[in-house]
């Protein structure tokens, strides 16, 4: 752009008259912008997020670019690898996507500073963004629907092979351990028990009926 250009201007009513300007539009020598920054303004924790950043040269010569997101509180510091934009036609511009992390349990309001720096100057811009920590029902429905079964074992029950009795088994889960087994365990492992010997005494009496 760096040429000269005339204005001309004319104005028409029963007199006419007209003017003629020179001017000249000059680039920059050195001149990158962040046309657009793509952040989310609501972000959950533990999870990752992508942020899109739209670059364009507008100076007059080819630059060597870096990008850098950072919010020292959650320890978050991310950049991108140099790239170069050239000064003039299809290569003046591009996109470029980074992505982080966001740490558990972080909740509320933070800062994140991006930063884009192309060695004689520096473009900054800053953005308040939200990080909640809520739970999803569905989460909750499943954790709570985990939390209401224990498994005990394995019953094998008795049954009856020419007129013998084979007897049932369990097999344990847990370590018989009053220190580690709470008063609902314990009732499940007695009734399973005594279920057991109750079907062992079916089977018997079924026997001896036979006989």
């Amino acid at each position: 752009l760096k040429h000269s250009y005339i204005v001309y201007v004319k104005a028409e009513d029963d007199i006419c008259n007209e003017a003629i300007q020179k001017i000249k539009i000059e680039k920059p020598e050195h001149k990158v912008i962040i046309k657009s920054l793509d952040i989310q303004e609501e972000i959950r924790c533990n999870s990752d997020i992508e942020i899109n950043a739209r670059i364009k040269n507008l100076g007059d010569n080819e630059e060597s670019i870096l990008i850098m997101i950072e919010n020292p509180d959650l320890g978050i510091e991310i950049e991108t690898d140099q790239f170069i934009l050239e000064e003039n036609g299809e290569r003046d511009s591009t996109n470029k996507n980074l992505i982080m992390h966001i740490p558990e349990d972080v909740e509320g309001d933070y800062m994140f500073k991006t930063t884009l720096d192309y060695g004689i100057d520096n473009v900054v811009i800053d953005n308040n963004v939200s990080i909640s920590c809520d739970v999803s029902e569905n989460n909750q429905y499943s954790n709570s629907d985990q939390s209401d079964y224990i498994s005990i074992g394995e019953i094998e029950p008795a049954y009856l092979s020419n007129n013998k009795i084979i007897e049932g088994t369990y097999k344990s889960n847990l370590a018989l351990d009053n220190s580690s087994l709470n008063s609902s365990e314990l009732l499940i492992i007695i009734l399973s028990a005594l279920n057991i010997i109750f079907i062992i005494g079916i089977l018997y009496m079924s026997k001896w009926l036979k006989l």
